[in-house]
């Protein structure tokens, strides 16, 4: 079959019109259950044709990714085009809207309009995608976007990441956790393949009462035709919770904790912040630390960078794993005098926490490695040069936010 060019038809008008016609699965558009099809209509009378073209295919891409549609065969839509004469000059109203939908037999139709669009000093666009129900031409959403660039290229790009987020947040799935297992860290949900699961998308739980209130959060580790198996991730799940899909979300962890080494006869101890950052909540991410060390007569302030790889061992308990690089200054006062110097060395830890909501409290254990960058300006320091090799053990409090 040859690739459909607008220009094979001989529509006599100034603007253009395309329509891609989109399967969708039952799920949400802004807590509205929607199943059928769609019908994506780009703007008409624009003096730029191409741009009319490109914006079909950066929202048939973005609907790609929401994974909830799929795009139906040409040829129906060619024929609609080849017997209609539908559209004069100017923006699509909502009334030819409903009609492209009923020709088409789609249930909703989202036209797009360009609101602005200039190229004085490099490129500057704006869109809205309207959706409206064919069968009572009612504007169910809009979505809005703008992007800004040195050329069309660019600009395009930007409005793109600029709707994304909005149109994905748009087509979001709902369902009810059905059953609970494993302690409370897994659950079935009634949403499957078929209705668009996929493994790794996320769920808000909500309660089950009239008044819905956020719960926890479940990730999809597997999607069967009809239904899906995810794992808590945190908060509580009960049977009848009604979950809904959310962006991937991203969270800090903020602790302080307490050094204690007890095998150096120096006696050091020290204070220090933890900072980890998980951004698809899967226990894996950047580590990120700030201590102080004492030791004898030296002490230290430093930095550590690493990373972390966690395990859910129940609900409200994980170990983890962590290996990080320290980088500190270190300083010694004897004989009247402070002598300084740069360490560095490297910590590897094996950890326990304790949930309690969005609190918790946890133990490690780690090997730590220490030593200058160069030699002391003196030797013999009474903190042993402050270079060390030792076993440690941390304990703090955090929040997860």
């Amino acid at each position: 079959m040859k690739p459909f060019r607008l220009k094979d038809y001989n529509l006599p008008m100034r603007g253009f019109i395309a329509i891609v016609l989109l399967g969708i699965p039952a799920g949400l558009l802004q807590a509205k259950n929607l199943s059928g099809a769609v019908a994506v209509v780009p703007p008409a009378g624009k003096e730029d044709p191409e741009l009319g073209w490109r914006l079909v295919d950066m929202v048939t891409s973005l609907l790609g990714e929401t994974k909830r549609v799929t795009v139906v065969e040409r040829a129906r839509l060619e024929e609609v085009l080849k017997e209609q004469e539908l559209w004069a000059a100017g923006a699509v109203s909502d009334s030819e809207a409903v009609r492209v939908g009923r020709l088409l037999g789609a249930r909703y139709t989202c036209v797009i309009s360009v609101e602005e669009y200039t190229r004085a000093f490099g490129v500057s666009l704006s869109v809205a995608l309207r959706f409206v129900e064919v069968e009572s031409g009612a504007v169910v959403e809009v979505i809005k976007g703008r992007g800004n660039g040195a050329n069309l290229s660019s600009a395009m790009g930007d409005l793109r990441e600029d709707i994304r987020a909005e149109l994905l947040k748009a087509f979001r799935s709902s369902a009810l956790v059905d059953e609970v297992e494993g302690g409370g860290r897994y659950c079935v949900i009634t949403l499957g393949a078929e209705e668009g699961a996929v493994r790794g998308a996320f769920y808000k739980v909500l309660t089950s009462g009239r008044i819905k209130k956020e719960k926890g959060l479940l990730v999809v580790e597997e999607a069967f035709p009809d239904y899906s198996v995810a794992r808590v991730v945190r908060g509580e799940v009960g049977t009848g919770d009604s979950v809904i899909e959310t962006n991937s979300p991203r969270s800090w962890d903020i602790s302080a904790f307490y050094t204690y080494m007890p095998f150096d006869t120096v006696g050091p101890k020290g204070l220090g912040v933890r900072l980890l950052f998980d951004r698809d909540c899967n226990f894996f991410g950047p580590d990120m630390r700030g201590f102080a060390l004492s030791r004898g007569g030296a002490e230290a302030y430093g930095i550590s960078l690493g990373a972390f790889k966690g395990l859910a061992i129940t609900e409200k308990s994980t170990v983890y794993a962590s290996a990080t690089v320290p980088l500190a200054f270190a300083s010694q006062f004897a004989d009247g005098h402070y002598y300084q110097n740069a360490l560095y060395g490297f910590e590897g830890a094996l950890g326990f926490d304790l949930w309690l909501g969005n609190l918790y409290a946890f133990a490690e254990m780690s090997g730590l490695y220490l030593t200058p960058f160069s030699s002391w300006d003196r030797s013999g320091l009474p903190a042993g040069e402050m270079g060390l090799g030792t076993l440690t053990i941390k304990a703090g409090f955090g929040v997860r936010f």
